[in-house]
């Protein structure tokens, strides 16, 4: 996936003609998914792609950088990364969660790119304290609320 995405033009027509199931090979390969991630998942994940156009892989690349807008974000905001994540810079979601005027961040370290997926329970057990945690403010704001249920 790498080299593909290191020539945009070829690398899509790379990427657009592979079958799912050479995807899903290659995903076995990346990240050591072949123990971490189970092959249903693989499985969808190519699926997800093939349907994707390989375009995806370079909105990175191609989309303005939005970064100064950030901190105008007022809504409460969950952030949640893999640690081993080789898709996007772990390192920098600290940062966003440090940026975002009510955001809350969560580290998975035993996980890459689809904590999501491979690590679903924990994943929505947090959506869920989340979303929860979240009430309307008498000014119609919503802002987050912690644990002991006061707000922020």
């Amino acid at each position: 996936l790498r080299l593909a995405m290191r020539r945009p033009n070829p690398g899509v027509k790379i990427l657009d003609a592979l079958p799912a199931q050479t995807f899903e090979i290659i995903l076995g390969w990346t990240e050591k998914t072949n123990r971490s991630v189970p092959a249903s998942i693989r499985r969808r994940l190519s699926a997800d792609f093939k349907r994707a156009t390989p375009r995806i892989l370079y909105t990175t690349r191609t989309t303005r950088d939005l970064t100064t807008l950030v901190p105008r974000i007022e809504i409460p905001t969950l952030v949640m990364w893999g640690a081993k994540d080789l898709t996007l810079a772990p390192a920098s979601f600290p940062r966003l969660v440090e940026t975002l005027p009510q955001a809350i961040g969560y580290t998975f370290h035993q996980c890459g790119h689809i904590p999501h997926l491979t690590q679903a329970s924990n994943f929505n057990r947090r959506v869920i304290d989340f979303a929860a945690g979240v009430s309307k403010s008498g000014s119609g704001k919503p802002t987050l609320l912690p644990p002991d249920g006061r707000a922020l």
